[in-house]
């Protein structure tokens, strides 16, 4: 996936998107600005300069490559765990493309989130069907599905599992 759209969209693609937008600012950079600190304090190379630096060009790049989505609060520990897995920012930005616009439901990380909020009735359909009895039990709770699982589908549960089994999720 990530390798054919890295083709389809040329190999300079990425360094292209970067160029053409230096020192350019808008919401999604200042929200990215300011997301950056915080993901993965504790991470060597996330925390590092060079991470941070290679953490916000890709989210930058994808930021102009998709304006429908921009930057959604989440995407900084997608891209940062890519990171993590692929050792490469051009790679890792490809591949946060296809998650974004081919494999995660459509509209997941939109300005509405409606994707999200769609997956949160799916999984609580799901949840209905498979476990009865812990369903109702949330329900008398009245613990919505939104509280329990929008950082789980946002982040691709990278935030709630232990990084090696979130980069095999990956």
């Amino acid at each position: 996936g990530a390798a054919r759209r890295r083709e389809v969209g040329g190999s300079a693609y990425y360094r292209r998107l970067l160029t053409e937008h230096e020192g350019e600012e808008n919401k999604s950079t200042h929200v990215i600005d300011l997301d950056l600190p915080r993901t993965f304090p504790g991470n060597i190379h996330t925390c590092s300069p060079e991470g941070l630096a290679k953490l916000r060009r890709v989210l930058v790049a994808f930021a102009f490559h998709n304006p429908q989505i921009g930057y959604c609060q989440s995407l900084n520990y997608i891209a940062a765990m890519l990171l993590l897995v692929v050792d490469d920012e051009e790679k890792a930005f490809w591949v946060l493309v296809v998650l974004m616009e081919d494999i995660l439901y459509k509209n997941s990380h939109s300005m509405d989130l409606m994707g999200c909020l769609v997956e949160q009735r799916v999984l609580k359909q799901i949840l209905d069907k498979k476990l009865p009895k812990l369903s109702q039990h949330l329900d008398e709770l009245q613990c919505d599905m939104s509280l329990l699982a929008t950082e789980w589908l946002l982040t691709v549960y990278i935030k709630s599992m232990p990084s090696e089994t979130a980069a095999r999720v990956l």
